[in-house]
C-alpha cells in the first residue's frame, strides 16, 4: 500500500484552469477534476483539505484516501483516454465511475 509517506499527492498545488468543474457527485459532495491534456491524467477530488494517502487498485489507477477516516476522496486516472469504461467500472466504486462518465463525454471535446 503506498502511503501519503511514500508519495506526495498535492491537490492545492494542482493548477486548476478552464479544465476545472464544480458540481455534485452522486453522493451529494462537492468535487472538482483537472484533466491534463498532455499528460492524459485526470484527476478528481471531493472538496476537502485533509492529509490523504492513495493506493494503485489497478495499472495506474489510484484512489484516494483521507487519512483521518479511510474514506475516497478521489481518484488520479493515468492515460484516461486509453482507459475502457469497462475496465473504469471494475475498478472504481461506483459514485466514482458515474463522475468518470460525466468527464469522458467533456475530456473528448
Amino acid at each position: 500500500m503506498i502511503t501519503s509517506k511514500d508519495i506526495e499527492i498535492t491537490f492545492s498545488k494542482v493548477p486548476f484552469s478552464e479544465n476545472t468543474n464544480v458540481s455534485q457527485s452522486s453522493q451529494a459532495r462537492d468535487y472538482s477534476y483537472y484533466y491534463d491534456k498532455e499528460y492524459d491524467n485526470l484527476l478528481i477530488t471531493f472538496n476537502t483539505s485533509v492529509p490523504t494517502y492513495s493506493d494503485e487498485v489497478h495499472n495506474n489507477i489510484y484512489l484516494i484516501y483521507s487519512e483521518e477516516d479511510d474514506s475516497i476522496i478521489g481518484t488520479q486516472i493515468m492515460y484516461f483516454k486509453k482507459r475502457s469504461l469497462e475496465t473504469l467500472n471494475k475498478y472504481l466504486p461506483k459514485f466514482l465511475f458515474e463522475i468518470v462518465e460525466e468527464l469522458n463525454i467533456i475530456t473528448q471535446k
